[in-house]
Parts: structure tokens; sequence; C-alpha cells
């Protein structure tokens, strides 16, 4: 009989946290949880598949992987209401646009629009028919 053995300890209460803390706590995690799902959600409508120059070269069109809603899958900017806070041009690798071996930390660029609070994704592996053309228009340091 294992219940007729008494542990020192095993008689001890456990005193668990004010209601209101317990509530609040669970609140938080919960939001957290929320905020990550939403950004997991978000993720594929900023990751652009095209960047395309468009006739007058003063405005260029994002394709972005958003499928089910197709407002979102076409994006139009102003050339000068997008910037990069990263060079594409590394001078490393076939297209000089490779990460290895250089101060660049990041396997993504990230354009920022004017305005908006979440910035679109490239991918470095991506072909870039001028990347330093790309740098000119683009990159701006210290952003917006």
């Amino acid at each position: 009989m294992s219940d007729d053995i008494i542990r020192e300890g095993d008689d001890a209460v456990t005193e668990l946290a004010p209601k209101g803390q317990r509530i609040t706590i669970a609140g938080g995690l919960v939001t957290v949880g929320i905020a990550v799902a939403t950004m997991m959600c978000l993720y594929p409508w900023r990751y652009v598949d095209k960047l395309i120059l468009l006739k007058g070269a003063q405005n260029v069109r994002l394709v972005t992987h958003a499928r089910l809603i197709k407002s979102h899958q076409f994006k139009e900017y102003p050339i000068d209401q997008l910037y990069c806070k990263q060079k594409v041009f590394t001078g490393v690798g076939k297209n000089g646009t490779d990460v290895i071996g250089t101060k660049a930390s990041s396997s993504h660029i990230f354009l920022g629009a004017k305005g908006e609070k979440m910035a679109y994704m490239l991918d470095r592996k991506g072909t870039f028919t001028d990347s330093k053309l790309f740098d000119g228009l683009w990159f701006n340091l210290y952003g917006k």
C-alpha cells in the first residue's frame, strides 16, 4: 500500500498566486501567442517574388507571395517611397550578392516603404539584374 507511505514535504500545501495575477499572466501569454501567430500569417504577404520597374521609371510593382488575398499580391510604390538599410552588392559570389564571407548579417534584404511598419523581404539568392543599380536607388542606411 503505497498510499500509507508519507514522504517528508508531501503534506505541504502549494500556495498559488492571487487570482488577478494569474489572470494577468495568462492574458499576457495569450497576447504574445496571438502576436506570434499573426506575424507568421503576415510573413508571406511581405515576401517579394518579383520587383518590376514600371513604364516611365517612376514606380515599381512588388509581387508578393500572398495568394489568397489578391489585393495584397500586387503593390505599387513610387521609387522614392522605398528604402533599404542593407546593400545588395557585396562583391562576393557569382553575382556579387552572396553573404558568406562579408559583414552582411542576413540572407534576406529588407525593403521598407515609407509610412508602413513592416518591411518587404527579398532573398539574396534571387536574381538581381543590376545589384549596384538597386543599391543606388534604395540604399539608405538611416531609412525613412
